[in-house]
């Protein structure tokens, strides 16, 4: 997947999700910003369909050299080439304020990526209270940072291993329809 998508990096951040003030990309690239001095090899790749907060992220990046090498803004692609790019990814970044459904992180789990999204109700159900990966405050960079910095100091593979086997069990079309059968 990453030879087709161009995805390098020790470790490889994906972001899934408009630029807006409820997805909070300026959290997260200070969060992630701040996690870099013990990631220097890390990327984070940013996909994204609407982009209201477009000139604050390129201004936000303009005013770091740090993000500016670490950070790619890939903009829109067509949904069928979403799965190369989490594919391509170790870890799944999200800084929703709410959701209704989490349709990325799905798509995330279902690959396996590990995923450091929001301590929000929708997220917490979705990673069965953060028993893998890592939650986080809403609007707060530093804890993003703490918790990029212990999610990439936990063995990766258990962590996917999880994501996969709670993506399988409980999120999955099977799963759904188990569930709605019982």
């Amino acid at each position: 997947a990453r030879a087709q998508t161009g995805m390098t990096g020790e470790p490889v951040f994906f972001w899934a999700g408009n630029l807006d003030a409820n997805k909070d990309p300026l959290t997260v690239l200070a969060g992630f910003e701040l996690a870099l001095p013990a990631m220097p090899q890390a990327r984070l790749y940013m996909a994204y369909r609407y982009a209201d907060l477009l000139p604050q992220v390129k201004a936000r990046m303009a005013q770091s050299p740090t993000l500016a090498g670490a950070v790619t803004l890939l903009g829109s692609f067509p949904h069928a080439d979403m799965e190369r790019y989490f594919n391509s990814a170790d870890y799944f970044v999200q800084g929703s304020h709410r959701e209704g459904s989490g349709y990325a992180l799905n798509d995330a789990l279902a690959c396996g990526v590990v995923p450091v999204v929001t301590d929000i109700p929708t997220f917490r159900v979705m990673t069965h209270q953060g028993a893998f990966g890592a939650l986080w405050p809403v609007d707060d960079a530093a804890a993003l940072a703490d918790a990029l910095r212990t999610v990439t100091a936990r063995p990766w593979a258990e962590q996917s291993a999880a994501a996969r086997q709670f993506f399988d069990a409980q999120l999955s079309i099977s799963a759904i329809a188990r569930q709605a059968l019982a």
